[in-house]
């Protein structure tokens, strides 16, 4: 059985190119390089590079995490040498993408949910710092965009119950109703792919019309600290402030001038902290707030 084809022939199904585009891959040495070998020729690309396209456990070009500092540098420089349309890089199972405009800037999943979604059909799912996210840039109607915890079990839950199209983790994840439900990297890419198509502007000049929205984040270590007593001071101090206080994944505080949630990793004595807002130093400035707060509690 060629596994391959049969896949391949599938995403072709849900590719609509409107204009020719030129895209850079970076495969981080996983499983996406064989699939797109075949793929992108076969959709008619005359212009595409392949980055890091063979499978290796050793991962020699970078580590498999696009995530992590640095890992994206040589996917930017390459997009803006080719001058090609955007890249895209994979982590190394493929279930994850993440994508670079056409001058090299890293984009957040902020902006390709953005994306994704305006040109979907409501309605829409959003871990909890995306959902935070796009809720305060008022980009959707009531009732269109729904929360879910963070991890595939809860955001397939949730796209389940409300009949949702599309999903999106912060952490690169994008769900699609087409997919059967699940996340793929090359979904995602496959579908930016056919939106950018249709438009008439660039990558970046999209990302310039969304809303100015900064979101900045600190792990901080909290091994001999009280999760209990941390939300007591946290919530205790924001009592007064107009804030409200939502608890599905850890804490959120929805404020007036932006949002903030802070949860325990569960597997690591570390309390990850992010908060949004319009500009990056009033971000900067929640997040120390908060900071303070953790290291004050018991």
């Amino acid at each position: 059985m060629d596994y391959v084809s049969l896949y391949t022939n599938f995403i072709k199904k849900h590719t609509k190119l409107e204009r020719p585009l030129s895209i850079v891959c970076d495969c981080s040495n996983g499983a996406t390089g064989e699939i797109l070998k075949k793929l992108l020729p076969e959709l008619g690309l005359n212009n595409y590079t392949l980055l890091n396209e063979n499978p290796d456990p050793e991962f020699p070009a970078h580590g498999p995490n696009p995530m992590l500092p640095g890992v994206l540098d040589g996917l930017c420089k390459t997009v803006v040498e080719k001058k090609a349309d955007f890249g895209v890089a994979f982590d190394a199972d493929g279930d994850r993408a993440f994508f670079i405009d056409e001058k090299g800037n890293v984009l957040t999943s902020i902006a390709i949910a953005a994306l994704l979604f305006r040109h979907s059909e409501a309605p829409f799912v959003a871990d909890e710092l995306v959902y935070q996210a796009l809720h305060h840039m008022k980009l959707f109607k009531h009732g269109e965009l729904h929360p879910s915890r963070v991890g595939v079990f809860f955001i397939k839950q949730v796209m389940k119950q409300v009949q949702a199209t599309t999903g999106a983790e912060f952490s690169g994840h994008f769900y699609f109703k087409d997919f059967f439900g699940a996340d793929s990297g090359i979904f995602a890419m496959i579908r930016v792919l056919s939106i950018l198509s249709s438009m008439p502007q660039a990558l970046s000049e999209f990302v310039a019309t969304l809303p100015q929205h900064s979101v900045k984040n600190i792990d901080l270590k909290i091994a001999g600290k009280n999760w209990e007593a941390i939300q007591k001071r946290i919530i205790g101090t924001y009592a007064s402030e107009d804030a409200h206080i939502e608890r599905r994944e850890g804490i959120t505080l929805q404020l007036p001038a932006g949002w903030v949630n802070i949860r325990p990793s569960n597997t690591e004595p570390i309390l990850r902290i992010y908060a949004g807002t319009g500009t990056e130093s009033e971000s900067d400035m929640l997040v120390e707030k908060i900071q303070a707060l953790v290291m004050q509690a018991g």
